[in-house]
């Protein structure tokens, strides 16, 4: 059995209500504590001088503060090509409309990943960017190419793929299935049970055969949805939502009401130039919140999660635990794993180490302070 520390600072996140706003007064610290792991499980979080026996004991930098791995469930990685001449044009005043007509959209991506026989060294080496970030678990969706072999390549990569994080794939569905082609759905259920859905530029009643095989075969739903999108994944019993740029009463309550968790995306507002997700007002309406870098070319290139949740952090009043919160336990309730996101007995040991005494100053330096280390089930990632 193994023995990390002495850590300054444990911040264990576990014990946190799951849903509404939280306070700093409610985050586990554990001054001068250390972290037992087992077969890649935690053992036991406490003091350090509270550990007695025979431990291999694995020191650490000290000072250090010691969270949770960081879990980004928002990600669309497959892209071959940068968009900085669509950025350009955007900084020129170009709608993203307009930008779209010109040839940079989604389909010059695609036509780009179409043409690229290094994708899998290129995700390999973006994936790298996200450990060293603290990341250890990542959600990274296919991007649609309207071409099932295309797609299920995709897929395949991110089964094979050799990295220190644990990848979690979601199909991304960027328009209804012709019925002909609605069969795929059982090929690639054989690589995912994830299913995220276009329900800004499409209605939920043009879905309605994909989603009832989606049903059948088993499909957790997710949404990419606009104002009237979010209402619609509501009613339909989605696991997740995003990027909830808009918030309403209405669209609150169905939220809760149905408990579907908003996966908030502060990168593509950035990215788009506009206000960031009301992270506030739904936290004070009873909800709980999953933070995301949304990486991708077009909207959010930044691929920095930390420093996007301390950007939002500053904009919308959020304390370090919901900040926190969001990157880790409520990531993972969005990704529907249950065996991560704190630091306790029985969860994965998967951890971030920082250069500090005081966990506050995380967030203070918005996300410019990097990990000195990267724990992923016990094992050194970076």
């Amino acid at each position: 059995m193994e023995l990390w520390g002495p850590f300054a600072q444990i911040v264990t996140l576990r014990h946190l209500p799951a849903t509404g706003r939280l306070y700093d007064t409610q985050l586990e610290l554990i001054p001068y504590g250390g972290i037992s792991i087992e077969n890649d499980l935690i053992k036991e979080v406490k003091s350090y001088a509270e550990f007695t026996g025979a431990y291999n004991k694995k020191a650490v930098p000290f000072p250090s503060v010691v969270l949770p791995g960081f879990i980004d469930c928002h990600t669309h990685l497959f892209y071959s090509r940068h968009k900085a001449a669509e950025f350009t044009l955007f900084l020129s005043g170009k709608s993203r409309k307009e930008i779209a007509h010109l040839g940079g959209d989604k389909k010059s991506t695609i036509k780009a990943i179409h043409s690229s026989t290094q994708l899998e060294l290129i995700l390999e080496k973006r994936l790298s960017h996200f450990v060293k970030q603290g990341v250890t678990t990542i959600e990274v969706k296919t991007t649609y190419t309207d071409d099932i072999e295309e797609d299920l390549s995709q897929l395949e990569i991110l089964k094979k793929i050799s990295t220190h994080l644990d990848l979690i794939s979601t199909f991304h569905l960027l328009k209804p299935l012709h019925p002909e082609k609605i069969k795929s759905l059982e090929l690639i259920r054989a690589y995912t049970d994830r299913l995220d859905i276009n329900l800004e530029e499409y209605s939920i009643e043009e879905y309605t055969e994909v989603l009832e095989k989606a049903l059948k075969l088993g499909f957790e739903l997710h949404a990419h949805a606009n104002t009237e999108g979010t209402l619609m994944a509501a009613s339909a019993n989605f696991k997740t939502v995003s990027p909830l740029n808009t918030t309403t009463q209405e669209i609150l309550f169905a939220l809760k009401n149905r408990h579907v968790m908003p996966i908030l995306t502060p990168g593509s507002s950035l990215g788009q130039g506009i206000p960031f997700s009301s992270a506030r007002e739904i936290l004070n309406h009873g909800l709980s919140i999953a933070i995301a870098s949304d990486t991708n070319p077009d909207t959010s290139p930044m691929g920095h999660l930390l420093t996007q949740a301390a950007l939002l952090a500053t904009y919308e009043k959020l304390t370090h635990a919901e900040t926190f919160a969001g990157i880790t336990l409520n990531a993972a309730r969005a990704l529907n794993l249950n065996d991560r996101g704190v630091l306790d007995k029985g969860k994965i040991a998967d951890f971030v180490i920082f250069p500090t005494e005081d966990y506050r100053e995380i967030l203070y330096h918005q996300g410019q302070m990097a990990p000195v280390m990267t724990v992923k089930k016990g094992l050194v990632a970076h």
